[in-house]
């Protein structure tokens, strides 16, 4: 069994339609008030030409506990994958540690159905990080010092 990671490669319009296609997927959905992709595939600043092992997807819901999200992520994730033919792994974002959500929430927006939880989401968690930013930056230093 091969354990080499699948690496894929599109040109900016290819990633520009997955995006497309991804977000065409995730609109109808009533339980997403928003969705980022976000990671590698969506770093412009890298270069639009890269490779990449999957896109990442981030969204928020609701109606659903913790357990229900997981195995809701892994749903999507699989309808995505076989529409675009590039892995997709998407992230439920309502239970996410605040370093995993300013991660995201970096990244592209391309489903906005509650902008006003969308920005308070975004406030809270750029906040949250902020206030832990230097707590983390040392104890990155600690770990890593001789």
């Amino acid at each position: 069994m091969n354990m080499e990671p699948k690496y894929f490669q599109m040109s900016l319009a290819e990633k520009q339609q997955a995006v497309e296609t991804i977000k065409n997927a995730l609109m109808p959905k009533e339980e997403i008030k928003f969705a980022f992709v976000y990671g590698s595939f969506s770093d412009e600043s890298s270069g639009s030409n890269l490779p990449f092992h999957d896109i990442d997807v981030g969204v928020y819901v609701t109606g659903m506990d913790e357990k229900e999200s997981v195995y809701y992520g892994l749903e999507v994730s699989e309808e995505l994958s076989s529409l675009v033919n590039v892995s997709v792994d998407v992230r439920v974002m309502n239970f996410a540690p605040v370093t995993f959500l300013f991660h995201v929430i970096r990244g592209q927006l391309i489903v906005d159905k509650d902008e006003d939880a969308r920005c308070a989401l975004m406030e809270d968690v750029t906040r949250r990080y902020l206030d832990m930013k230097p707590l983390l930056h040392r104890a990155i230093k600690e770990a890593y010092s001789s």
